[in-house]
């Protein structure tokens, strides 16, 4: 289950993934008073005429944080327990 936050966030750091084009990803962000480094993740764009929006799912090992980038800033959409299986 998804516990819903919604609320702006900062990235401190961030990590770019080799390709056909290097994708920058989330790396470090800081939340309720707390730092948060990223293991892995995943990116969706979404296009909507000429912008942009970023969704990712990003790990921590234990939870997984939905962020979304919009026009520069970050947004954590919600955080929900890592899947076994």
């Amino acid at each position: 289950m998804t516990n819903t936050i919604n609320k702006e966030i900062e990235v401190h750091a961030f990590y770019f993934r080799q390709g056909t084009s290097m994708q920058t990803y989330p790396k470090e962000i800081s939340f309720a008073g707390q730092q948060v480094r990223f293991a892995e993740g995943l990116r969706v764009l979404i296009h909507k005429g000429k912008e942009t929006i970023k969704l990712f799912d990003m790990s921590d090992g234990q939870q997984m944080f939905h962020l979304k980038n919009q026009a520069n800033n970050w947004v954590l959409l919600g955080i929900s327990p890592l899947q076994n299986g």
